[in-house]
């Protein structure tokens, strides 16, 4: 369990994080997709998932996404994943899909302390 103290302007707040144990080594996960006509096989780990999403910004989405899957599909699979890439939303749906999978579940929660706020 970890204990984050935010001290903002006006309130103090504690936030309480509980994290499953994840090592201190690069998170590495083997992701399956199943597109109906295809299983396509993904390899993320935390420097790729890291990359695409500092790659974001709110004008520029699909080419990150894009990007994202070209570097993570196996490489037997490129040429089916650009067909595929070709249907508007495709990159979105699939980095989506993918990035929900390898992110673990978080548990949060925000209470209030009980000394005085700080200025």
């Amino acid at each position: 369990m970890h204990f984050i103290t935010l001290r903002p302007r006006t309130l103090q707040l504690i936030a309480v994080l509980t994290l499953p144990f994840i090592s201190s080594a690069t998170l590495a996960k083997e992701i399956i997709i199943d597109t109906g006509k295809t299983e396509f096989k993904f390899n993320v780990d935390t420097p790729a998932y890291n990359k695409y999403i500092n790659s974001l910004t709110p004008n520029n989405k699909i080419q990150p996404a894009t990007n994202f899957l070209m570097a993570a599909v196996d490489e037997s699979q490129v040429k089916e994943l650009k067909d595929l890439l070709q249907q508007p939303a495709a990159a979105l749906h699939l980095a989506s899909a993918i990035v929900e999978d390898f992110q673990p579940e978080f548990n949060f929660t925000v209470k209030k302390s009980k000394s005085a706020p700080s200025k």
